[in-house]
């Protein structure tokens, strides 16, 4: 079998490699047929899904709410803190919530907006922060409950953020690409070299 007959079974697989490798690192998009994925419907905002968070603090228990469950950057989100006694729901917390909201990059965190207090309306911790770009963001509310403080971090998902690891697994794919094809005409160079001294 001659050389040229190996590098023409070899070069498609290795080009069916590279686009699969590259295919990898894609967001694709997806369509679920069977109910909704990871959210829930308010009965007071049935319009779009809503995420929700439950968490003691103290003698209160906190229920978080934000609206829309997967927030649009640059469009004003809510975020609603309902915040009461666990053995009487009407007893309400009504104190002082700092609210602010941090980026995370790279396992890094970075305050991009506040703190600052909630707004108390209706027996509700309100919050509506408009998040810029797509990405991972938390969300902390800080408060003193019987004088002991206490954080609560709210995770967020903004928009459809890039995967970081794409790019990567892109450019290492294209100089391994490159690097095999490289290698590949050099083999084949050599050989006809020799064939012909």
């Amino acid at each position: 079998m001659g050389t040229g007959s190996w590098i023409g079974t070899r070069i498609p697989r290795i080009v069916a490699g590279f686009l699969a490798l590259t295919a990898m690192g894609m967001n694709l998009p997806a369509h679920h047929i069977m109910g909704i994925p990871h959210y829930a419907y308010d009965k007071n905002y049935p319009q779009a899904p809503v995420i929700t968070y439950k968490v003691a603090a103290g003698p209160y228990i906190v229920e978080l709410t934000g609206y829309p469950g997967k927030p649009i950057p640059g469009e004003m989100a809510q975020m609603h803190a309902y915040m009461y006694r666990k053995n009487d729901k009407s007893d309400v917390y009504g104190g002082k919530i700092l609210a602010r909201v941090d980026r995370e990059r790279f396992g890094k965190r970075e305050t991009v907006f506040g703190p600052i207090s909630t707004r108390f309306e209706e027996k509700l911790h309100k919050f509506s922060p408009v998040y810029k770009e797509a990405g991972k963001y938390i969300v902390r509310f800080e408060m003193t409950v019987e004088g002991q403080p206490f954080q609560i971090d709210f995770p967020i998902l903004v928009g459809d953020p890039e995967n970081p690891w794409k790019r990567i697994l892109l450019w290492a794919s294209a100089a391994l690409l490159l690097f095999i094809l490289l290698r590949a005409v050099k083999i084949k160079r050599d050989r006809l070299l020799a064939a012909a001294g």
